[in-house]
């Protein structure tokens, strides 16, 4: 009763009916089937990081109002799900998160995205500039000293604001 299953494999084919194509909506793209937000992490560090106990950091960190879950996909990589977006956001606008004096970095994953084949070698910075001479607490200087570090993300400015602080914060 031997039974060769690569000529079996050879006679299959299919029939018109099941050559149809499949059409993914768009707002399943957004999620994971569970409702879930997914992130992905690393983080940069040359030594080798316990997952189980950046699994309770994190945790410990971000603190979520709703369910979160961590698992690891490889050595470097972990995600973590969120079951809802202001978690998600929460997490990714209260950055950068530190685990034992290393950057973690963390991304959102896009519907169409590979998690490995995201890059996670950089991240944001928070940069605050402190005493500036008042009549030199202009938007291009800062947008220079900004240029000038790296590549400036995002900055907060109001001309009536920035006046009166004693710092000034841009994101690079």
């Amino acid at each position: 009763m031997d039974c060769d299953f690569t000529d079996l494999g050879k006679r299959l084919s299919l029939t018109e009916e099941e050559t149809g194509t499949v059409n993914i909506p768009s707002n399943i793209w957004t999620q994971t089937e569970n409702g879930e937000f997914a992130v992905i992490g690393k983080v940069l560090s040359r030594k080798w990081v316990n997952f189980e106990t950046l699994r309770i950091a994190l945790f410990r960190m971000i603190n979520p109002r709703k369910v979160m879950r961590v698992r690891s996909l490889n050595e470097e990589r972990f995600m973590i799900f969120f079951n809802h977006p202001i978690d998600l956001k929460c997490t990714m606008e209260s950055g950068p998160w530190i685990f034992d004096k290393q950057l973690i970095v963390l991304r959102i994953i896009a519907a169409n995205q590979n998690p490995l084949d995201i890059n996670l070698d950089r991240s944001t910075f928070t940069i605050f500039i402190h005493d500036l001479p008042f009549g030199q607490r202009t938007q291009a200087l800062v947008m220079h000293i900004g240029n000038a570090i790296g590549e400036v993300q995002h900055l907060n400015w109001d001309e009536t604001f920035v006046v009166s602080l004693q710092e000034i914060c841009i994101w690079v």
